[in-house]
């Protein structure tokens, strides 16, 4: 388990609790029971991240391919991440990545937006070791809670280039995907009140209209 501040969070399931309340915990995690038996993992979901990366690929292919399809295709979509997808598209769309004789020439564009959102949360999910290793997430943690805005970017820099090298380039990856979709987002829900008003508006016009023209 992670032991932050003020709470422990599991590895595995990620459920936290207080500390005064972990002694009291009478049964095991049955996700980590389950990652442990399945601790081999397969060619992508569940396998080392510096597995599936080399000098030339500092981004494992397929989760590039991944990130690419829904900015290509679902940026406008709502609830890109949010929103589950169909458990039987999504096992054959892991079943083709997994038996793929090369993950270059995989091509996601008849793939469900859905199911392909929920592939890359399946994939940072099933890591053997988190993005943000385990021996630096409570500096993680600390660094984000400093006050200072400057400082606080400051330490989390430091923190980030204390990542293994992997890590630091597929979070980087990560972090520009997530900040096109939040962009997004924010100028859909502009566009979606911008209009809003100007049905308002003209609501407003016309019945000002209608209201004149019963005057003559």
């Amino acid at each position: 388990m992670w032991h932050a501040e003020k709470i422990f969070i599991c590895t595995s399931c990620r459920i936290s609790c207080h500390k005064k309340c972990y002694s009291k915990i009478t049964h095991c995690c049955t996700l980590s029971v389950q990652k442990a038996a399945n601790a081999t993992g397969g060619r992508f979901f569940g396998a080392e991240l510096n597995s599936l990366v080399d000098d030339e690929q500092a981004v494992p292919v397929v989760i590039d391919k991944l990130f690419v399809a829904i900015e290509l295709r679902a940026l406008f979509v709502e609830g890109i991440y949010r929103k589950s997808a169909a458990i039987a598209q999504v096992r054959n769309a892991r079943r083709t990545i997994e038996t793929a004789p090369k993950f270059d020439e995989l091509c996601f564009d008849n793939v469900p937006v859905h199911v392909i959102s929920t592939l890359v949360k399946s994939f940072f999910r099933e890591l053997p070791e988190p993005l943000i290793t385990s021996d630096l997430y409570e500096n993680f943690v600390n660094a984000s809670e400093v006050e200072e805005a400057f400082e606080r970017i400051r330490c989390l820099s430091v923190m980030v280039e204390l990542l293994p090298k992997c890590n630091r380039s597929v979070l980087d990856r990560l972090m520009y995907h997530l900040a096109r979709v939040a962009h997004q987002v924010s100028l859909s829900y502009i566009v979606r009140q911008f209009k809003k008003a100007s049905c308002s508006r003209l609501d407003e016009l016309e019945g000002t209209a209608c209201q004149r023209t019963s005057r003559f």
